[in-house]
């Protein structure tokens, strides 16, 4: 057990510092490269009146755990890598890598709350929570006794003084024998999604296709991770009541096709490219600075009075000419 408030204090400006330094400093040429090593490192508030302890060592050490997290951002690894541990709250002992100059992943020991003095909450459930499932058509209650990893619980069974291993996708808060009946019906219907499942869904008139990547809220909703207009992988939280299983053939013609749209409207420096500033008058000119990550381009041309200017345009609004 260790009281952070000391050591928080201690520790803020130095690991804000031996960070930036360290992000700018390392150079290499392999698939994961270490950008920056951290003694603590959080984005949610830590409270130093709080007890915490550590509850695992060297998380996220191997080759197979950095390529799971697909981290846009050192935030979203950070979340990622906290969120696959129940009653993680932060990391400490960290490294921070870039993998294959694309994603971002960390490596350190999770911190949290200890069992047995602070209540922890995770996917929707409480240690000491009433539950219920379904087996062999009969409905079985228990009692949550603790937090196995992101996948499975320890509940012990009631009236037979034994403890089970359940998946967090197989069990329900027990509310009264008739309500709790009605909703693992409905949670078991929803069974029918797995991780790794490619689904669709409608947003703006539009339909989007991603891959599911984890359950929460006790199974009403699901984490997915997409593609979105400009090829960037992003992560979006749906209800199970909103989505439909997608066949690969859709799948992937869903993603050739946006790849094919950012190639098709991607430009560098010199291109000459036209667009349209209305329905009957076509501008021309010349690419100075193309933005992939927002994928703006700038363009240098003459307006209606021949003078020079810069404006900088949606990509997909512009071809070459």
């Amino acid at each position: 057990m260790i009281k952070f408030k000391n050591l928080i204090m201690r520790y803020i400006h130095f690991v804000f510092a031996l960070f930036i330094t360290q992000l700018f400093a390392s150079c290499s040429q392999s698939s994961y490269k270490i950008i920056g090593k951290v003694n603590m490192i959080s984005n949610r508030n830590v409270n130093p009146n709080l007890n915490y302890k550590q509850l695992t060592t060297y998380s996220g050490s191997s080759d197979s755990e950095l390529k799971r997290s697909n981290a846009q951002s050192i935030e979203e690894a950070i979340d990622y890598r906290v969120r696959l541990v129940p009653g993680g709250e932060f990391l400490m002992n960290v490294k921070i890598y870039k993998i294959n100059d694309i994603y971002f992943g960390v490596q350190g020991d999770v911190w949290g709350l200890d069992n047995g003095t602070n209540q922890i909450s995770f996917k929707g459930f409480n240690i000491g929570d009433k539950v219920t499932w379904k087996r062999s058509g009969k409905y079985i209650t228990g009692v949550l006794k603790a937090f196995i990893n992101d996948e499975k619980v320890l509940v012990l069974v009631d009236n037979e003084n034994k403890t089970l291993e359940l998946s967090y996708r197989n069990i329900i808060l027990f509310k009264n024998e008739i309500e709790s009946k009605i909703a693992l019906n409905e949670s078991n219907i929803n069974l029918k999604y797995k991780i790794n499942q490619k689904v669709s869904w409608t947003e703006f008139n539009k339909i989007k296709f991603g891959i599911i990547q984890d359950f929460t809220e006790q199974n009403k909703k699901v984490i997915i991770k997409y593609l979105n207009e400009i090829g960037k992988e992003k992560i979006k939280y749906k209800y199970l009541d909103d989505i439909f299983m997608a066949n690969d053939l859709d799948y992937d013609a869903y993603n050739s096709k946006t790849v094919n749209l950012i190639k098709n409207h991607t430009f560098k420096k010199g291109d000459i490219i036209k667009w349209s500033k209305s329905s009957d008058l076509y501008l021309t000119g010349e690419v100075v600075e193309f933005f992939e990550d927002e994928m703006l381009v700038a363009i240098k041309y003459r307006n209606e009075k021949n003078l020079e200017k810069i404006i900088k345009l949606d990509a997909f609004k512009v071809n070459k000419n």
